[in-house]
């Protein structure tokens, strides 16, 4: 499991011996978090289909069709509601792999000890070799 830090919400990233830089657009931390809470409850219709009225819309935010697996869209989705008319600080994609390749670029990890809300954690499936889930 790695933990992505989204400081880039903040409009900051850690540089080398704990100086910051600008990234860009500032998102809040707040606005993510209360964009994800607003879709508890969305479920796929039907079920384990990766599909549905909402599902659909995160799949369509990163060019995606119904069916695909969606963690990644939504993820995107979230920050690019949260953003409004700034730049989304997330790639916009639906591979988990890819948001993996981002963070280690842009030097996004943080230990789990330093994870705050509205970080994105990604999961390693042993069966897969690869970052297979993002939340």
């Amino acid at each position: 499991m790695y933990r992505v830090a989204s400081n880039a919400l903040e409009g900051e990233r850690r540089g080398v011996a704990g100086r910051t830089a600008q990234v860009g657009a500032i998102i809040k931390r707040d606005d993510v978090m209360a964009t994800a809470r607003e879709q508890v409850g969305i479920e796929e219709e039907p079920l384990k289909s990766n599909s549905g009225p909402r599902v659909n819309e995160y799949l369509a935010s990163v060019g995606l069709s119904p069916g695909n697996p969606w963690c990644a869209a939504f993820t995107y989705w979230v920050f690019q509601q949260a953003a409004k008319i700034q730049e989304n600080p997330l790639p916009k994609t639906g591979w988990t792999p890819a948001i993996y390749k981002w963070a280690a670029k842009n030097e996004k990890f943080v230990a789990a000890k330093d994870s705050r809300p509205g970080d994105l954690v990604l999961f390693y499936s042993s069966s897969l070799g690869r970052i297979a889930h993002v939340g």
